[in-house]
């Protein structure tokens, strides 16, 4: 029975493995802040590989020719065994089918080792729990899970672009002012009829705090205590420090209340804590059910992306 069990534990994991890159093949592959880079890289990564040289590290084609070394001070592992399953069973696959095949492998490999450190801590069934949950494991990059739909609509483009489309050079003066540009071919002038000319202002959203994680509520008979956890932009992958830096010139919520449609009242306070007392509610017109919007604050671009919550 110990045996069946195991085996089971497997089959789900090796089930969710294979449907998760077939979803991938189908929609088209997530994208991320990184994903154009990583394209790049496998696709360099897994052409020295099947030239025989079975861990590169230098990639004489990335970065337009003038070569990368990249893998001397970034880790290969993820892009190994991808190389590895294509080149034994489908080198000649398509992009995105070969790294949905190299994904079954390395979510297979994630899951097992999740499930193999978890039992050192929780039981058999948890841990197991927490392998799969691990496995499909997907989030948003630089804040974007805020402004990813659930389901991308017939029709959406889909654009691939390589590390050869660089971004171009904003101020802070100058974010959200309309700007001139003329696109065309690079080995064209300007003048030249293929060029069309558009006017743009963009917002920087690289300075947009992030929403908010982890909006609760605990209701009581004095009012509805909200609470939440601060996400920062900048440095937030060291685990030394007590919390994440803040990224701000000053710690700032904007809290908006909606209720029926329309907005009923609004605050902005200094700490990831409010409590929107019965008295409030009440003179608010506010009786059922509501829905909470929180957003930090920055100086320099205002409320970022919000997290939401309703309430009743």
């Amino acid at each position: 029975m110990f045996l069946l069990s195991k085996l089971q534990k497997v089959v789900v994991l090796v089930a969710i493995a294979l449907i998760m890159p077939a979803i991938m093949i189908f929609v088209g592959v997530p994208q991320g802040h990184s994903e154009i880079y990583n394209f790049a890289w496998f696709t360099q990564y897994s052409q020295q590989f099947d030239q025989g040289n079975w861990l590169p590290r230098h990639l004489p084609e990335m970065w337009a020719g003038l070569g990368g070394h990249d893998f001397f001070f970034y880790a290969p592992l993820p892009f190994w065994p991808i190389s590895v399953a294509t080149s034994a069973i489908c080198s000649e696959c398509a992009l995105v089918t070969q790294i949905a095949v190299g994904m079954v492998f390395i979510l297979i490999l994630s899951s097992l080792t999740f499930f193999v450190f978890a039992r050192c801590f929780f039981g058999k069934w948890p841990s197991a729990v927490g392998a799969v949950a691990y496995s499909g494991r997907l989030r948003g990059q630089f804040g974007t899970d805020a402004i990813m739909p659930e389901v991308w609509p017939e029709g959406s483009v889909f654009v691939l672009l390589d590390p050869r489309v660089l971004q171009t050079g904003l101020l802070r003066s100058e974010r959200r002012l309309a700007k001139h540009y003329r696109i065309g071919p690079a080995t064209r002038g300007y003048d030249d009829p293929s060029f069309v000319h558009q006017v743009e202002a963009f917002n920087g959203n690289g300075l947009r705090p992030y929403a908010p994680a982890h909006l609760c509520v605990r209701r009581s008979g004095a009012g509805d205590t909200l609470s939440w956890v601060r996400r920062t932009r900048v440095d937030g992958d060291d685990w030394a420090g007590i919390d994440v830096p803040l990224g701000e010139e000053s710690e700032a919520y904007l809290i908006q209340i909606w209720a029926e449609g329309s907005l009923v009242r609004e605050e902005l306070v200094q700490i990831s804590r409010w409590t929107y007392t019965s008295a409030a509610k009440l003179a608010d017109g506010v009786s059922g059910s509501y829905t909470v919007q929180v957003a930090q604050v920055s100086a320099s671009y205002g409320p970022g992306l919000q997290a939401f919550l309703t309430v009743g």
